[in-house]
C-alpha cells in the first residue's frame, strides 16, 4: 500500500472517530500532483486520486459541503490546477470564510523535500 493512501486513512480514521464532536463548518483544501513541470521531477501515480477519493469520502461520509471542499489536481480544469496561485487563493478564500470553532483539513500528496530538518512541497508547477 502507497505511503499517501495509509496517511489518507489515517486521517480518515481521525475525522470519523471526532466527527460528532464538530460545533461549526468543516472545510478542506486538497492537493494531488501526479505531474510537475520540472521535467527533473518525476511523474507520480495516484496522487490526484488520493486528493479525489478524501474529496469524496469527506463530502459523502462526513457531510463537509460540496463548497467548502476544493481540490486541486494535476488532471482537473484550469481553475483547479494546483499552481501556486489557485491554491493560494483557495487557502485565503477559506481564511475568509471559516470560523474560529470551523474544522479544516489540508492535504497534501506530491513530491516534496526536506532542508534543515523541515518538510516542503515541491514547487507546485506543472507540467500540462
Amino acid at each position: 500500500m502507497k505511503r499517501s493512501t495509509l496517511l489518507a486513512m489515517a486521517l480518515i480514521s481521525v475525522l470519523f472517530a471526532n466527527a460528532t464532536s464538530w460545533a461549526g463548518s468543516q472545510w478542506a483544501v486538497l492537493v494531488g500532483i501526479d505531474k510537475y513541470h520540472n521535467p527533473g521531477i518525476s511523474t507520480l501515480n495516484g496522487a490526484a486520486n488520493d486528493a479525489k477519493s478524501l474529496a469524496k469520502t469527506l463530502k459523502d461520509e462526513l457531510g463537509f459541503p460540496e463548497r467548502h471542499v476544493f481540490v486541486y489536481t494535476s488532471d482537473a480544469p484550469a481553475a483547479y490546477q494546483p499552481t501556486t496561485g489557485n491554491i493560494v487563493r483557495g487557502l485565503e478564500y477559506v481564511a475568509r470564510k471559516a470560523k474560529p470553532a470551523d474544522t479544516f483539513i489540508m492535504f497534501f500528496a506530491g513530491h516534496g523535500i526536506t532542508s534543515r530538518g523541515r518538510g516542503y512541497w515541491s514547487r507546485v508547477r506543472m507540467r500540462g
